[in-house]
């Protein structure tokens, strides 16, 4: 779940003499509140959300009123001090929280004239220009944002921050080209002394050095959230950050909603069911639920949560049916159809799960959901191609959050395929989503590596190593980026430090040896050297393993092909035991020595599925080999094993929605 963002005027609005200080620092909260739990509600997961997005509407529109007039109030107050003529710097001062607070609230226009006069005011400030530049982003005036972020650079050359923001942002053309190249130089420098010298002192904590202005802090790799299309307008002028507007077609979109309007929804009686299946009382749900499907017979929703408590009870054969059913009332239930397409997906059924999300794109254009459902089960097709051109397409419907993950799997996508210019392009983008990611700059420093733009990609493994002082990977890249330029004795240093964070890092190793050769240190160039051949020869060996054992795997999916169930079992069995932790070779192999009649062994190896974090209905394939030798109090005694984790499922499901 998303929480909110700490504000942005967090960092200077307190000023003194200003009583409505801490008033706008609390402002913003209750407006993100309700959009939180708006969001919870809209996914509609289980049919009783009406209740809570009504709630969460009023207390939206309650809390930007709120939210207005403490700004109001903030800016009466800085007005009243500014007639007091006080010292420019102060003045200055004022100039900037208000900003800050217009940025936060969304009115760029008013932030950008309350930075401009703090400016005029006190031009050696070098923060105003930064906060101006993070304006001008918002309001895509890349020109301005730029010569902004050089201006903060040359004003504070101490801020590692400014450095490599000036570098990101290509500088105005008001300079000669090779005044440029000086001044990118000198940033650069800079920027990699300063890593240098906190990897000296022992910098150990994640840092996160860039100011973000965002309505919600998002957990780092988290799912994108794409709306329900009915909402799309709305959360479009969300991020716009139209808040206004945003409220009016919300409201216009829930009066729209099936979850506001289906009759079948209000009732009492599906309310019990729902309120059973949220405690875990499945069968008490399906049964109530079975007889409300009869009784509103053409309602898409109830179909819909009957379809839902099947799937939560692992019955997919009668989940896809109600579904379909819910689909056949009203072909724009979206969420019916997503559900379908997790059923399918849930049972091993990736190429259903495609058909479906392709026809709820043909149904609902606007789904930006269907796109991203349709991209995961490309990747568990390993169709990498089609999957990026649907996680594209999904980034067009412009996910309030979890763009981070999006961009980088399009972004990896394009580096795996050596489309390094499209790879740099999305990378950089992913970077300007997230500054505060490593990862962001890793794959960005990679992707300059490839390109031979070594001073760009220092820059990217430089921040990396300040964010994640801890990521072997980027002192390891820099010691590389060091030694290809000849600067040995920086490569030594910056390999040292990727090898006390990873003694197994190769690429360091070598670099190390090769640093130490170059500068005449024989004997440890040399003890390197043969430490790093060691490396590469466990490697190889676990190459040539991982070869060997996905040749067992083809020659064992042949004899099922065959049906020689009982040389599939041996070669699955040798597969195991090379890689004891996979759930797909243990399931491979329960399957085979099922479909060869020797159950006793199933059971055993179906149990050693159940071991790891699975889906429990591994449960009903061990109940089933039970059954088939007549052991029946054991099957009893796992059905009970396989009820209880199911409740324990759902009971975690509801607690995380």
């Amino acid at each position: 779940m998303q929480r909110p963002c700490l504000p942005l005027v967090c960092l200077f609005a307190l000023i003194p003499g200003l009583a409505s200080g801490q008033s706008i620092l609390d402002a913003k909260q209750p407006f993100v509140g309700g959009l939180i739990q708006l969001i919870a509600g809209v996914r509609g997961n289980f049919g009783d959300e009406r209740s809570p997005v009504t709630a969460s509407l009023g207390a939206m529109e309650t809390a930007l009123s709120a939210w207005d007039a403490s700004i109001q109030e903030y800016r009466t107050a800085v007005e009243r001090q500014l007639q007091g003529a006080p010292p420019a710097a102060t003045a200055a001062g004022m100039h900037v929280a208000l900003g800050a607070v217009y940025l936060d609230r969304g009115h760029i226009d008013a932030a950008v004239d309350e930075f401009t006069v703090a400016a005029t005011l006190d031009p050696a400030r070098a923060d105003i220009h930064r906060f101006r530049a993070l304006a001008y982003e918002i309001a895509d005036k890349s020109a301005n944002a730029a010569a902004d972020f050089r201006a903060a650079w040359t004003l504070d050359s101490t801020d590692p921050a400014n450095a490599y923001l000036f570098l990101l942002h290509a500088p105005t053309s008001d300079q000669p080209a090779t005044d440029q190249s000086s001044e990118r130089e000198r940033a650069l420098t800079f920027l990699s002394a300063f890593q240098r010298r906190r990897a000296a002192e022992g910098q150990a904590e994640i840092a996160a050095p860039f100011l973000r202005v965002t309505l919600l802090d998002e957990a780092r790799g988290a799912d994108p959230f794409l709306p329900p299309a009915i909402y799309a307008a709305a959360f479009r002028r969300l991020n716009e950050r139209r808040y206004e507007d945003a409220l009016t077609a919300f409201r216009q979109a829930w009066a729209a909603d099936p979850l506001n309007t289906d009759p079948a929804l209000a009732s009492a009686a599906v309310q019990e069911a729902i309120a059973s299946l949220k405690n875990g009382q499945v069968d008490v749900a399906l049964s109530r639920l079975d007889t409300y499907v009869r009784q509103f017979g053409d309602s898409s929703e109830a179909r819909r949560l009957s379809g839902t408590a099947y799937w939560l009870d692992d019955q997919y054969e009668k989940s896809i049916e109600q579904l379909r059913a819910a689909i056949a009332l009203n072909p724009l239930n979206e969420r019916a159809r997503m559900t379908l397409a997790d059923v399918y997906v849930s049972s091993r059924h990736p190429s259903e799960a495609e058909h479906v999300l392709r026809e709820a794109i043909e149904a609902i254009p606007s789904s930006g959901q269907a796109h991203w459902g349709l991209a995961r089960v490309f990747q568990m097709l390993h169709r990498d191609a089609d999957a990026r051109r649907e996680l594209e397409t999904a980034m067009t419907f412009g996910p309030l959050a979890g763009a981070g993950r999006v961009l980088a799997s399009i972004a990896r996508s394009y580096l795996n395929e050596a489309d390094l210019d499209a790879a740099a392009r999305v990378s950089r983008a992913w970077v300007a989503a997230d500054p505060n990611d490593a990862a962001a700059h890793e794959t960005l420093g990679q992707v300059y590596w490839k390109q031979n733009r070594e001073s760009e990609a220092l820059a990217e493994f430089a921040v990396e190593a300040l964010i994640d002082p801890n990521a072997a990977s980027a002192h390891a890249a820099i010691g590389q980026i060091h030694l290809a330029a000849g600067r040995y004795a920086e490569a030594v240093e910056a390999s040292g430090r990727a090898l006390v964070r990873n003694p197994g890092q190769r690429e360091a190793r070598y670099a190390l040896a090769i640093a130490l050769l170059r500068l005449g240190d024989e004997p440890r160039g040399r003890q390197e050297l043969a430490a790093a051949q060691q490396l590469q020869a466990e490697d190889l060996g676990r190459l040539r393993e991982s070869y060997a054992t996905n040749l067992l795997r083809i020659e064992a999916a042949l004899r099922e092909q065959q049906g020689k169930f009982d040389d599939a079992a041996s070669l699955w069995r040798q597969v195991t035991e090379r890689t004891p932790a996979a759930a797909s070779d243990l399931l491979s192999l329960a399957d085979a020595l099922s479909k060869a009649g020797r159950h006793a062994e199933a059971i055993a190896a179906f149990r050693e599925v159940a071991k790891l974090p699975v889906q429990p209905d591994v449960y009903r394939s061990i109940i089933k080999e039970y059954l088939v030798l007549g052991r029946t109090e054991e099957a009893d005694a796992a059905g009970a094993a396989y009820q209880q984790l199911k409740k324990e499922r759902l009971l975690k499901l509801v607690a995380e929605r």
